[in-house]
Parts: C-alpha cells; structure tokens; sequence
C-alpha cells in the first residue's frame, strides 16, 4: 500500500508540475498574441526576417514565431550576424543558430564582420560599429526576401517585410532610464515602439546608392514580456540559448549598469515594479507625442512654407507644437533641446535682420517671416560644387570661370563717349556694369536669407530675391542654383539668367566697363 501510495504521489505531482507548464506557456503565448494582435505586427501572410543571436530572447522570439507559422502563414527567414568580437565563440554563435535553423527547417541567413577592425577605421564605438554593421546585414537579407517573393506578387499587393528584432520589457525599461538621466523630452521617453517603418531604408543607401525597393517595418513582439519571461520559456521549451558573459559583468556600458546596479536598486528601495512603470511612462508618452505630431501637422500647413516660418501664426501655438514645427525644417529632426529651443526663442522674441547660426544651417529674421536655409561646411553646396566663386579681381583685362557647370567670360576695358549708346542693354544673359562704380573683386555665390536688390530705375527701391522669384514662379528647387553676381561689398549686380539689378548701371559718365556674358 504504501508504495502505491508513493506512486500515487508522484504521478499526481508529475501531473501538477505539467499543468503548470502549460499554464505558463498559456501566459506567455497569449499576452504575446494580445501584444501582437492589438499593435498589428503580424498580419496574414507576412514575410518575416527574424533577427537571432543565439541568445534566449532572439531564440524564444524565433521559437514564438514558428510556433504561430500555420496558424497565420507566416514565411519566415532566420538571419545571424557573427560579428568577429569575440573569437571562436562568436563563430559558435553562428554555427549554433544554423543548426537550431535547419533542425526547424527555417532558412537562416548567416553574415560575418570585423566590428573591431570597422570601429577602428571609422572612429566608432564597438556597440555603434557592431549596429551599423549588422542593420547592414539584415537590410541586404530584407532585399533578398522581397527579391524571393517579388514574382509572386499582384499589382495590387500592398506587401512589406517585416524584421522581428528581439527587444523586451526589461529593455524598455532600461532605455526609457537611460534617457531620464542623460535629458530627454517626450520623443525620448517614448523610447521603442512595438512597430515602426525603416524609412533610412527607404532612401539612397551608401552601399548600393539605391533604396530598399520594399517596405521594411521593424516589429518587437517581445516587448509584451519581461526577462524573467522570456527566460522560463526557454526553460519549459527546453531550448538551450547561447549565453555571452559579457553581460553579466558590470562595465563602462551604462546599460549594464543599469541592468545589474541602478534597477535593482531602485526596485529593492523604491518600486517593486519600477520595470513595469517606465514601460508605461514610455506608453503614455508615445500617445501624447502622436498626439503633438499630429496638430503639428495641421498646424504645418498655416505656419511653414518653403523653409519660411509665418511668426505670427507660429506665436499663437503651444511650445510643444512649436518646437514640433522647427524638427519639421530640413536636418532638424533630431536635433537637440537646446537647438531647438534657441530657434524657437529668436522666432517668438528676435527683431528683423537678426540671424542664428547652426550647424549646417542657418536662420534668419525678414519682418514677420523666419528664413532657414542649410549651408554646407568649408563653403560647399551639394554635389560637393563651390557656394561662392572668384570671377574677377581687376588684374586682368578678360577672364573666364566655370561656375557649378555655367561658363562666364568677363571683359574689362575703357569705353568712349561714342560707344555708350551701342553697349547694349543688360539681360538675363549679359551684364553690362560701371566699373568705376563697383567694388572688386566680383563674385559669383547662390542666393541667402535676407538677399535685396536694387529694382533697375527705382530711385533707391529695393526687393527680396525670394519674392522676385517668387513672383517669376522659378522652382523651390531651382531657386538655390540661381548664380548670383556680386561686388566686393556684397551689393548683388546680376542675378544670371534672369535680371540685372539697378546697381552699378552705366550712364552718361561712364568711362569704364565690366562686360559678363553667360555662355
């Protein structure tokens, strides 16, 4: 009796012990399918680039995603980059994720680098090397899978990849900290959201110099469950993820400081779920920055135009919408504060003729209007032409120069009395100046904020450049390759192409000229 008893026992424990398996299993696989239902990650059919280190949070993301591939017809494509850090045991890595891959019958892409040798070169830290270079490697595996896919698609498909990466609740945390002490605003504290477009890989890339031809959305299913989680997944999967040492050991990383010092510290002091209440201070604050984006937005329209902030309407809005509008400027949408701040002050406080200098930029005050421009260190434009160019300096009697693709020739030279009446008049092609009324040398540069010219004939009256070609319709894009005739004094002479201004014209007591032809 007392060893049926014994039998009993343990049959009734063995039974107990798998109920609480499945029990947890349940728990982690619906609130992953809450997560993922309610933020839309993985809808029918999705192609699905899965990125796995090895570790027990790419691995259990992998293992949930397979575990879902009937169910949603998922297509989905493993991809390891072994980054060349940590010898042969990053090779393991590699070699552990193909077998894992092809005991699942998944594809698995495999790429290798040399992070330390790339950091080197370009002066990076290991954690931005090893990142640029593996987003590298998964944005050629995103290609590869539309590439795979491409021939089955209709006119009417609206596909996209989707790249599930294998952040958590406990990174949220981290990260949302992490910002909170460096000095961060509502966009910071937003930190990760579940899903979101890589529109870097919708432009021109450096390696290929063409764009990624699909929409690539990077999702985070993880994001529903802690470490601990994640952890015991593995465990009741009996899946055995490959462990770097390097994160349990407490280093410069601020990271891993805040990971294995200040967390705990904070939840055995202060808040047994601090965890839970940074993700859901990161939550709140993607509400509300949706919700700033999207009045901005609305607001846009009314308040910026071509680069030009209307300071009037631009005064009436909340700070918030304010500095909102400013990101909307070309090369300001992750700038700083304290930038941003500065620019908003000088909109709302500056006077008239007031400039801001910025990196790469600059802002300027024209009565109610606010004019930025971008301006490109050691005097280029785009293209890596010249912003400003030498015509003529007085020293010589007839030179020429190529300007950003445009040929000017220049002639200097005394005129008699006679010869004034058969000079012909200025044009958008010929420039007929009064030497004796102009300081040298004469330049060549492109149009900046603030730029007024003598009306011809006026007596004195002057116009903006923007509004003269604002009034001729040229093309936004056309306005900043206009070549711009200039003296020593900055008085603009000529706007090639297109008009003489009223500076520097010849009359009866011209004795000598300076003739500019474009060619």
């Amino acid at each position: 009796m007392v060893c049926f008893g014994h039998f009993v026992i343990q049959s009734a424990g063995w039974r107990n012990s798998k109920n609480r398996m499945e029990k947890a299993l349940l728990s982690f696989n619906g609130e992953m399918n809450r997560f993922a239902e309610g933020n839309q990650l993985l809808p029918p059919g999705a192609v699905v680039v899965a990125a796995c280190s090895g570790g027990a949070d790419s691995l259990a993301l992998l293992d949930w995603l397979l575990s879902q591939q009937t169910k949603r017809r998922l297509h989905i494509t493993a991809a390891h980059f072994e980054h060349g850090i940590r010898g042969e045991a990053s090779r393991a890595d590699a070699a552990f994720v193909h077998d894992f891959c092809v005991s699942r019958g998944v594809p698995c892409r495999i790429g290798h680098g040399d992070v330390p040798g790339y950091s080197a070169e370009k002066g990076l830290s290991m954690e931005t090397a090893a990142r640029e270079l593996r987003y590298s490697f998964l944005r050629k595996v995103v290609t590869e899978c539309f590439s795979a896919i491409k021939p089955l698609m209709t006119r009417w498909d609206t596909r996209e990849v989707l790249l599930a990466v294998g952040h958590h609740s406990d990174d949220q945390a981290e990260t949302v900290l992490m910002r909170i002490l460096r000095g961060t605003g509502v966009s910071g504290l937003s930190a990760m959201r579940p899903s979101r477009v890589m529109t870097e890989w919708l432009k021109p890339g450096s390696e290929s110099g063409t764009k990624l031809p699909v929409r690539c959305r990077l999702i985070r299913p993880l994001l529903a469950v802690s470490r601990q989680e994640i952890e015991e997944y593995c465990r009741l999967r009996k899946l055995e993820p490959r462990r770097d040492a390097t994160n349990d050991e407490p280093d410069e990383a601020v990271r891993n400081s805040l990971r294995l010092e200040l967390l705990p510290l904070l939840r055995s002091r202060y808040n047994l779920e601090i965890n839970r209440a940074l993700c859901q201070l990161a939550e709140i604050a993607a509400d509300v920055k949706d919700c700033i984006e999207a009045v901005a937005d609305e607001k846009a329209g009314k308040v910026l135009r071509d680069n030009q902030i209307d300071r009037t309407a631009f005064s009436v809005c909340p700070t918030a919408i304010q500095q909102e509008i400013i990101r909307r400027l070309p090369g300001m949408e992750n700038s700083a504060y304290r930038e941003i701040e500065s620019i908003r002050r000088l909109i709302i406080r500056g006077e008239s003729g007031q400039q801001l200098d910025l990196p790469g930029a600059a802002l300027r005050l024209e009565y109610n209007e606010a004019v930025f421009v971008r301006t490109v260190d050691n005097g280029l434009v785009a293209g890596g032409k010249p912003a400003e160019k030498l015509l003529f300096n007085g020293q010589e009697t007839a030179a020429e120069t190529d300007f950003c693709g445009k040929m000017f020739s220049v002639t200097h030279r005394s005129i008699s009395e006679g010869e004034r009446s058969v000079l012909g008049a200025s044009d958008g092609f010929v420039a007929v100046i009064d030497a004796d009324k102009v300081k040298l040398p004469l330049r060549l540069r492109f149009r900046r904020p603030g730029d007024v010219y003598l009306l011809p004939g006026s007596g004195g009256g002057r116009k903006k450049v923007k509004d003269f070609f604002i009034d001729r319709k040229v093309p936004r894009k056309e306005r900043d390759t206009v070549p711009i005739l200039v003296d020593g004094d900055d008085n603009i002479l000529w706007l090639a192409g297109f008009l003489r201004s009223g500076f520097a014209v010849i009359d009866d007591k011209t004795r000598h000229i300076i003739r500019v032809l474009l060619e």
